[in-house]
């Protein structure tokens, strides 16, 4: 809506927008992930935030202008399919979550691997995919799904969720640990470099390519 505005001249009105926008992502967004990560099992949770998808697809045509194509539905109904059915591959016994047992989980060697697949895939967007010039369908993947594995990290989010839900019940001691201030920082960080990149494709691409890619991812 933003850059309609702009497009139009109404440039006040279009920061207005954009500004309004990028303050519920930042502030409402990530206190309605940490509450509800802190009530359910991230399994459950993940699969709701699809429904962003479905809320793109009905009023991004009519807010937008935007082509609702029959490739783009299939893309959209594909990932919403799957987010949903992800709940049925959760994990059954949930594991109590404690600074000790986060310091184990993270200095396991498929923790340390994933770190470094997920920075070889993050250089491998903003150093080559990225390059492409604007209006690319690689630029524009690439913008998306940046934003998308860096705003999916919501592992960060779930750890804080608990060990602050713990510290309201009176036990505060995972709090003395280092770990415990590290995904803190690892939650803000996740919830808030993704924007720069959502943000970027939101200005180039249409909302229904970027949000079905940001949301695949």
């Amino acid at each position: 809506c933003s850059e309609l505005c702009k497009d139009n001249h109404r440039r006040r009105e279009g920061k207005l927008l954009f500004i309004l926008g990028l303050a519920l992502q930042v502030a409402l967004n990530p206190a309605c992930d940490v509450a509800g990560y802190a009530l359910a099992p991230a399994s459950v949770i993940a699969p709701v935030t699809g429904m962003d998808i479905v809320w793109n697809t009905v009023i991004a045509p009519c807010s937008l202008g935007e082509q609702l194509t029959p490739r783009r539905l299939s893309s959209s109904a594909i990932i919403f399919l799957t987010a949903t059915a992800s709940v049925f591959f959760r994990q059954i016994n949930e594991v109590t979550w404690t600074a000790s047992y986060v310091t184990h989980v993270l200095l396991q060697s498929r923790t340390m691997l994933y770190a470094l697949c997920f920075i070889a895939w993050f250089m491998l967007n903003s150093c080559v995919f990225m390059k492409y010039p604007k209006g690319s369908a690689i630029r524009g993947f690439s913008l998306g799904a940046t934003a998308g594995t860096l705003a999916g990290n919501m592992w960060c989010t779930k750890i804080v969720a608990v060990l602050a839900e713990q510290c309201f019940s009176g036990n505060c001691e995972a709090w003395s640990h280092w770990v415990a201030w590290l995904m803190l920082v690892g939650a803000i960080f996740f919830s808030t470099s993704n924007l720069y990149y959502i943000s970027r494709g939101m200005q180039q691409y249409e909302a229904l390519f970027m949000v079905t890619v940001y949301m695949g991812s």
